[in-house]
């Protein structure tokens, strides 16, 4: 780790934040005047950090302030992150006798906490002998092999340890000079028949800009579970990620449909037709030969709309595929983390009738996010444009409802009950 960094250079990095996210604000369409008066609230603070964890946290606790979804700070040696992106699981706050706790809520198959036994229910209670509890959130390092120590039905103390790999891949396109700070589970989608004609298929992320592995995963399981009559698709801690949810969308629609739009100035997305070039995302391509053909498609588009002065927004249509036994009888399970692209998927299967959603409201985090370097190592995550359903819906800072809503209990799931996807099969079933 290199030696922290004096005032100036701290001043450097926050004038370099300051300057970043201005221009944000003003690509979105969003007055900087806040913006201002919080810098100059929390200047003294971030520039008497001592270490390079706590200037990383105040300047993170002052981008919060703009209450936008896909912010961050960090320096490109980060070997740390959430529990979400580390061990594959998600948890949620937990009154109890003896107070607030943090229960797992949702436990990725065949991720780092899955395979140490760690189940929905459970509570949160250590990590490496570290006890937090809410508001305060752990961090993991990538890789580990961290103890935590974990409360489950009956009282019981039980303390799991947890292998955490090494990422598979780097990212691409990241700004990031060292692998990801990401773990996936070994199987991201998960599929199998869990009652009598009903198919279950669990995705836990949709990793990729075009997701073309993801999507042909989940091709591949939807017909690996064969003429089932009903299928319930679980997105629950479903943190988004790319286009591969449009493959899935293809298997639960008989004809075409149109996805969405994603602007990238958001300003922009009222403007007159002539003033936008539309480019039609409608597949993803089964083979990653396809992707070239693709890219130099949009790369001619955008091209086009710089000489021609316009704006490009990109519109995301399926085709729909051949009526399939399920058609109908489709439910679709969400919850507080189901985010991003995830909700994309959502909102368009809600719009089109194509599924009952069914579960806790959503995230209402979708405008995606764009990295940028910083001075001395840094990297500031904003978000880029935005996106709007078929129906002209904005998502962002907007969870969406479900059809029938149901909240996670903790308590039935450290007996081993499900209640939120058992309504889901009751529903399927009624049909």
């Amino acid at each position: 780790m290199t030696s922290f960094l004096d005032y100036t250079q701290k001043k450097e990095v926050l004038d370099a934040v300051s300057a970043r996210v201005e221009l944000c604000l003003k690509g979105l369409g969003i007055s900087s005047n806040e913006w201002h008066v919080n810098i100059r609230t929390y200047d003294l603070e971030i520039l008497a950090s001592s270490s390079r964890q706590n200037f990383v946290f105040q300047i993170n606790k002052l981008l919060k302030t703009l209450g936008l979804s896909h912010v961050g700070f960090e320096h490109e040696d980060l070997d740390r992150c959430s529990a979400a992106r580390a061990i594959c699981a998600t948890y949620c706050a937990l009154d109890t006798a003896e107070g607030e706790y943090w229960a797992f809520q949702d436990i990725h198959e065949y991720g780092p906490a899955y395979d140490a036994g760690i189940r929905p229910g459970d509570l949160f209670l250590e990590v490496e002998s570290v006890a937090f509890r809410p508001p305060s959130h752990p961090a993991f390092q990538i890789p580990s092999t961290p103890s935590v120590l974990v409360g489950t039905h009956g009282d019981h103390h039980l303390l799991k340890q947890l292998v955490i790999p090494k990422p598979r891949s780097k990212r691409l396109l990241s700004a990031s000079k060292t692998p990801p700070a990401f773990s996936e589970p070994k199987n991201i989608v998960c599929a199998r028949t869990i009652a009598d004609g009903v198919g279950y298929i669990k995705i836990s992320m949709f990793p990729g800009s075009i997701g073309i592995d993801v999507a042909n995963a989940i091709e591949k399981a939807v017909d690996n579970l064969g003429d089932v009559s009903r299928l319930v698709v679980d997105l629950r801690g479903n943190g988004g990620g790319g286009v591969g949810f449009m493959r899935l969308l293809d298997l639960l629609a008989d004809r075409a449909y149109t996805v969405g739009t994603f602007f990238r100035n958001p300003h922009k997305a009222n403007e007159a037709p002539h003033a936008l070039e539309t480019f039609v995302f409608d597949s993803v391509p089964h083979n990653k030969s396809r992707l070239f053909p693709l890219a130099a498609r949009f790369f001619l588009r955008t091209l086009y709309c710089k000489l021609s002065h316009k704006h490009l927004c990109v519109r995301l249509e399926i085709h729909g595929g051949p009526r399939r036994p399920f058609h109908g009888r489709v439910a679709v399970l969400v919850n507080r983390h189901t985010a991003s692209a995830s909700e994309m998927f959502v909102a368009c299967a809600q719009e089109q009738s194509l599924a009952t959603i069914v579960g806790e409201p959503t995230a209402g985090r979708v405008r995606g996010g764009t990295k940028t370097r910083l001075p001395h190592g840094f990297q500031l995550m904003l978000p880029a444009g935005q996106y709007q359903t078929a129906h002209g819906k904005t998502l962002e800072g907007i969870p969406i409802s479900p059809d029938v809503e149901i909240a996670f209990d903790p308590i039935a799931a450290q007996t081993g009950r499900d209640l939120q996807l058992e309504r889901a099969i009751e529903i399927v079933s009624s049909h």
